[in-house]
């Protein structure tokens, strides 16, 4: 019995997780000191690829504006 709670009790926990996430983008990565070991494995990749995903974007971002602006 307890461990369908706890799998019930997981599976609502990843999915507030995922609903954090994609309304906020990665702002649970940014704001707090996240433990990583709380979150599963494909969670842990999902939220480092957007944070990359994110960084990269930046990056591009001010690649653009700084070639357009003629530095």
């Amino acid at each position: 019995m307890s461990y369908i709670i706890r799998v019930l009790d997981s599976s609502l926990y990843s999915r507030f997780i995922h609903l954090l996430s994609s309304y906020y983008g990665v702002l649970l990565e940014l704001k707090y000191d996240w433990d990583w070991r709380k979150l599963h494995s494909s969670q842990r990749k999902r939220l480092q690829y957007r944070v990359a995903q994110r960084k990269f974007r930046e990056k591009t971002k001010a690649r653009k504006q700084s070639t357009f602006s003629g530095t």
